[in-house]
């Protein structure tokens, strides 16, 4: 592991702007999710992003992961943030481009 890279990504804070309606609480409120599920959902993005950062690979994110993503990409200044500390921007490719993608390759 990347102490560099991930100690800044585990620090980061989503709700930096002082809101009651920030990232955490839509987040939540949006997805029915509890506080404690929020947290260990935001935990896994942070998991996936490092690795999406240090890997030469497309990473996939799990459902859940997912969400968070949509929902970080909402909150542009947090999500430019959030990608200036993992040294790259992170573009989202929806799954059907995806699909397609590795279907043109397999006919290859």
């Amino acid at each position: 592991m990347n102490h560099e890279i991930w100690d800044p990504i585990e620090r980061f804070e989503f709700d930096q702007a002082v809101s009651g309606y920030g990232f955490i609480t839509r987040l939540a409120f949006e997805n029915n999710w509890t506080a404690f599920f929020t947290l260990k959902a935001i935990e896994e993005y942070k998991k996936f992003m490092y690795l999406a950062a240090v890997e030469n690979v497309m990473v996939s994110p799990s459902k859940i992961v997912d969400v968070v993503w949509h929902q970080h990409l909402i909150f542009t200044q947090s999500y430019n943030d959030f990608c200036s500390i993992l040294g790259k921007r992170i573009e989202h490719i929806l799954q059907h481009t995806i699909r397609k993608k590795k279907k043109s390759l397999i006919k290859q």
